[in-house]
């Protein structure tokens, strides 16, 4: 069994568990995925930094869209776990914050939550990596779906799966981005079956805009192919060698045209499908 010996605070560059019967130091997620994608270097960031008047300017808005994610993430939690709390804190959110938290509005209730915020470990032949993942449960699609001839084509068998929350301000338009989130809900997916006995068939990507939440979707067939190449990110990692990231987008079998609705696949292409909905617009 493994019993976790994480300290709640600021995140460090390593967690330490217990795999039977020793210690282990693991390294983070994260720091995998930032090792190997060096999302500085695309020409996507290049780009936004320039447009948003250099380095300083950036960072300091990427702090105050993270800052806004954990806002709108703690809302998240607080539905499921306090209604009235929900509410309470939900209504004192600024009004740019209520507009990304409005756009989950129909998904809150068709997600049935098993887990949140659990840390959970992998070890293997040496190699340990351990991390926090958003949430894990079932999805109710068809109640949220709005291109009917989509639903009737996707059929999900088992709608357990892993999940993270993103807000963006407009979708990424790189396939980079959309990669990194698959690996690192892959490897959320190896160690929530380790540390839980808990296997995932699925993950999702719930990504949140001021104006409509999008899904992406991933089955257990896509989920092996990014399980093997958050392996080799991790063994990359490690090792301190260059992880090909342009490989990992010719093996994914999509390259990008203009944004995720204009995504050029190939015919057996790994990257998630996007589960359609309408734009939401309320106010509490």
């Amino acid at each position: 069994p493994l019993i976790m010996a994480v300290k709640k605070g600021r995140p460090k560059k390593y967690y330490q568990f217990v795999y039977e019967g020793k210690k282990v130091k693991a390294c983070r997620v994260s720091a995998v995925l930032s090792y190997c994608n060096a999302m500085t270097d695309s020409i996507g960031y290049q780009n936004w930094v320039i447009r948003e008047g250099g380095e300083a300017k950036a960072k300091k808005r990427t702090m105050a869209m993270a800052n806004r994610g954990s806002r709108v993430h703690k809302s998240l939690e607080l539905f499921y776990e306090n209604p009235d709390k929900y509410i309470e804190y939900a209504s004192a959110l600024c009004d740019d914050d209520k507009k990304y938290l409005n756009s989950y509005r129909d998904l809150l209730p068709n997600y049935k939550r098993l887990h949140s915020e659990l840390q959970v470990n992998y070890f293997n032949n040496g190699q340990a990596v351990a991390g926090t993942l958003d949430s894990c449960g079932w999805l109710n699609p068809h109640n949220i779906y709005t291109d009917k001839a989509f639903t009737n084509k996707l059929h999900i068998e088992n709608t357990f799966g892993i999940a993270d929350y993103k807000t963006k301000e407009k979708q990424p338009k790189e396939v980079l981005y959309v990669l990194k989130h698959c690996l690192q809900l892959a490897a959320y997916k190896l160690a929530l079956e380790q540390t839980k006995g808990i296997v995932a068939d699925n993950i999702y990507i719930f990504s949140a805009s001021p104006r409509q939440l999008n899904i992406y979707y991933a089955g257990k067939d896509k989920l092996e192919f990014y399980c093997n190449e958050f392996l080799k990110c991790l063994d990359a990692y490690l090792n301190k060698t260059k992880f090909d990231w342009k490989a990992l987008e010719a093996r994914s079998g999509a390259s990008w045209s203009s944004d995720w609705n204009r995504m050029v696949y190939a015919k057996d292409h790994k990257l998630p499908q996007r589960i359609y909905i309408k734009p939401v617009i309320t106010e509490f």
